[in-house]
């Protein structure tokens, strides 16, 4: 677990809350994106729509996959994520430590 505190630590070693949240949000990112993905693929193999095909006669056709919405979905998932990494570098930026170097 070494390498999870480097990633969530600053170069002085101090653990930054900014890289913790980017952690957190890059989680949060990858679940919904599979949570989206997981739910399309139930959607599409589970949807079926009862047709008419003539004569009385009824057929079960699979339904029609669309991946607009999906990727409408992903992308503003996307975006999301994107906003919050500028603010975090915002942030980071703003509460920076500054070293000042001594003269002896």
């Amino acid at each position: 677990m070494k390498w999870l505190r480097e990633a969530i630590s600053d170069e002085n070693g101090v653990v930054d809350a900014a890289y913790v949240s980017i952690m957190w949000a890059l989680a949060s990112v990858m679940g919904t994106v599979l949570f989206l993905c997981g739910m399309a693929a139930y959607s599409y193999f589970s949807c079926y729509t009862i047709a008419d095909v003539g004569q009385g006669i009824r057929a079960q056709v699979p339904c029609v996959f669309d991946p607009q919405p999906l990727g409408v979905a992903i992308a503003a998932v996307l975006a999301a994520f994107a906003g919050l990494i500028g603010a975090l570098a915002g942030y980071m930026a703003a509460t920076r430590r500054r070293e000042t170097k001594r003269e002896t």
